[in-house]
């Protein structure tokens, strides 16, 4: 089995071969790679730039596949982070262009590549971090308070996931 590394000096993410042969896995910035409940598989984003477009990628540890499953939609939202929910699920924050932060909470079906959307906020309401817990999307995210997106307000928010997964 292969084995990633993040190399937190300069947030690269290392390979390591089953024959223990060492390199980069790609050559962007990338975010720390989350590996999957089976421990089977990892999900990470990378180019993890400012104003970069990110994408999030799958990584099969069992033959090495490395696989983009989101990039930038509609040339406009990206794919800014994203934990697994169990094997088959990732929770992600698809947010709005390179400027954001957050975004909009989504659901990914790993089976079939189906993508839910789950909140459906303007720019002015983003979440910029997520944690699961036993079926329930905890959200950390910033409201802004005008247009301008000069002052918000950090809210707490908990979404049940079940009432969009089978």
């Amino acid at each position: 089995m292969y084995q990633l590394k993040y190399r937190r000096s300069n947030n690269r993410i290392e390979l390591i071969t089953e024959y223990g042969e060492k390199k980069l896995l790609n050559d962007s910035i990338s975010s720390k790679p989350t590996i999957s409940p089976g421990g089977l598989k990892a999900i990470y984003l990378s180019p993890c730039e400012w104003e970069s477009i990110t994408k999030l990628y799958l990584f099969d540890l069992r033959n090495g596949d490395n696989i983009q499953l989101i990039g930038d939609i509609d040339g406009a939202y990206m794919p800014k982070g994203a934990i697994w929910i169990d094997n088959s699920y990732l929770a992600l924050i698809i947010g709005f262009g390179t400027f954001s932060d957050g975004g909009n909470v989504y659901l990914y079906n790993l089976m079939d590549s189906q993508l839910i959307k789950i909140t459906d906020w303007n720019q002015r309401k983003q979440v910029v971090k997520l944690e699961y817990n036993s079926g329930f999307l905890k959200c950390k995210g910033i409201e802004y308070l005008s247009d301008m997106m000069e002052e918000y307000i950090e809210f707490k928010e908990i979404l049940d996931i079940n009432l969009y997964t089978l």
